[in-house]
């Protein structure tokens, strides 16, 4: 199982290729779960900006700077992207014309069920699954510590819902094979740390253990508290 801790969303783009080049020797096919609030799907002639940071998915499937993915690639339609909130128009417009599933967040308001489905659909197709994950993603009022402010994120306990439906084991279903988390900025914690109890919460689920006030205990015993 591989963990990574990255910076921007740009980090996805090595460990990706790496999944990618998985598939491609094993034969297996390879699903990726992004939980971000933006796209990050404009490529290098649609992008405004010109900042890569915007285009790690479209790298990853394929379409911009094939070169930094060696020939292996995700397919679209083994891609789920959850939680998008600020996408642009050229975004909008290039989703549209993807295979990718995109849930945003207006999708989702009512509640979860569609992403529920999403992702026990996609566990039923691919034979691995990973998760790309944007602290972004999140209500600001649940893990404010990262670059980009969000108050209209998922909320904590809705994401373990959803985290709940990609790590279970089932016969038929796709194991959960690794975990990127990025865009953390622990400057822009709160007092109580708030973004890092939850990204170890997010951790220890796909290890299947649960962090919690023992947990909590323990870090304060070592660091003398």
């Amino acid at each position: 199982f591989s963990i990574t801790y990255g910076g921007d969303h740009t980090t996805s783009i090595g460990t990706l290729r790496g999944l990618a080049d998985y598939g491609k020797e094993s034969g297996k096919k390879c699903g990726v779960i992004w939980f971000d609030s933006h796209g990050d799907f404009n490529t290098d002639k649609s992008t405004k900006s010109g900042n890569p940071h915007g285009m790690p998915l479209a790298i990853v499937t394929g379409d911009c700077y094939p070169e930094m993915m060696g020939g292996s690639f995700i397919h679209p339609e083994n891609v789920l992207h959850i939680g998008a909130n600020a996408l642009d128009k050229a975004e909008i417009n290039r989703f549209k014309e993807s295979k990718i599933t995109l849930l945003t967040m207006l999708d989702l308001i009512g509640g979860y069920e569609k992403a529920y489905q999403a992702i026990m659909k996609l566990r039923r197709d691919c034979d691995a699954v990973y998760i790309s994950f944007d602290v972004d993603v999140m209500h600001a009022n649940d893990a404010p510590g990262t670059p980009m402010f969000n108050p209209t994120g998922v909320r904590s306990e809705a994401m373990i819902a959803m985290l709940q439906h990609c790590v279970f084991e089932q016969e038929g279903l796709a194991s959960l094979i690794g975990l990127d988390v990025v865009e953390f900025e622990q400057t822009k914690d709160h007092l109580d740390k708030r973004t890092v109890d939850f990204i170890l919460r997010l951790v220890s689920l796909t290890q299947g253990v649960e962090y919690g006030p023992y947990w909590k205990h323990m870090q304060q015993e070592s660091q003398g508290g």
